[in-house]
């Protein structure tokens, strides 16, 4: 039988819960021989290998699940750990894989843990944009299949900001990935009021060096 896992809240889950609810998924692998199985899956372009990784460590250290990670003919890479035992540790602490991004309700009232789950979502499915090359300002966006009302709440809470909420269709393309049909757009810029909590407690818990790099440079020639 195997030893029931106590997980506490911590920023290492925090960030784990981000990559989950931006590139990851929970699914359910069906065998004719055995019972099905549910699974937490990761799928990414090649930019986005080291976030795969990290996933990989924080999955092993934190539930004790350990798995390569797979390259596809299609050049992505694929990394996915059974998830059945979890899935009472996932109701107690309220992560949710479902899209679009809710975050669990011990990050909401803490800086470290908001910042370590959101540097999860913008690895994943966000992008860090420069606008208006004259006067610099830098919008950081998250996309998402439906409208992400409650992560909206939370940054407006915790990073006293306005955020907005963009439906889209039609073609786009988001670190390699194709996005077709429609979706969301979330948006916030970097300000006086956000700059120093990003600084602090969002930058470092990244891990794709293309938005680490172009966060980190505004912050210092801005």
């Amino acid at each position: 039988m195997e030893q029931k896992l106590e997980i506490e809240p911590s920023e290492k889950l925090a960030y784990w819960v981000g990559v989950l609810q931006s590139d990851g998924c929970l699914t359910t692998r069906n065998y004719r021989d055995r019972k099905s199985q549910r699974i937490v899956k990761v799928e990414v372009a090649p930019k986005s290998l080291e976030m795969v990784k990290k996933f990989s460590q924080l999955s092993e250290l934190i539930f004790t699940r350990k798995a390569k990670i797979f390259k596809l003919s299609s050049g992505k890479f694929k990394f996915s750990i059974g998830a059945s035992q979890l899935i009472e540790i996932f109701e107690k602490l309220g992560i949710d894989a479902k899209d679009p991004p809710k975050p669990p309700f011990w990050v909401l009232g803490d800086y470290q843990k908001f910042g370590a789950y959101l540097a999860g979502l913008i690895d994943g499915d966000g992008d860090i944009r420069i606008k208006r090359p004259e006067y610099p300002q830098c919008a950081i966006r998250i996309t998402s299949g439906g409208v992400q009302s409650s992560l909206k709440k939370a940054i407006e809470g915790l990073l006293k900001c306005g955020v907005s909420i963009t439906h889209r269709s039609g073609t786009s393309m988001l670190d390699g990935r194709k996005i077709e049909g429609e979706w969301y757009d979330l948006e916030f810029v970097v300000s006086r009021k956000t700059r120093g909590l990003l600084e602090k407690f969002v930058l470092p818990e990244m891990t794709i060096e293309h938005k680490i790099q172009k966060l980190s440079e505004f912050l210092s020639n801005n």
